[in-house]
């Protein structure tokens, strides 16, 4: 029963996103709401075959943020440990 209630929340919260950016969308390009939601609703189908691709995408970004981060932090390090070496003539 729990399940049902997670998933209909998240359907609820996934729907209010979509309506919300169909309406910006039309706004935006002064079309009617109702062109962007079918347009939205035609595009569902590629958008969803694209996820795994996209995920991967954004895996491989995130590595390579991790590494760069991890090597700023590692000299960062280094430099602390030089400086207080330094300071006290170690």
């Amino acid at each position: 029963m729990r399940v049902f209630v997670v998933l209909g929340a998240a359907t609820s919260l996934v729907v209010a996103l979509a309506l919300s950016r169909a309406r910006r969308l039309a706004e935006e390009q002064g079309r009617p709401l109702g062109d962007v939601l079918r347009e939205m609703a035609a595009r569902l189908p590629e958008d969803l075959r694209s996820i795994p691709e996209d995920a991967r995408r954004a895996l491989d970004e995130g590595r390579v943020a991790a590494a760069r981060r991890q090597a700023e932090v590692e000299r960062d390090l280094a430099r602390a440990r030089e400086a207080r070496g330094k300071r006290t003539g170690t």
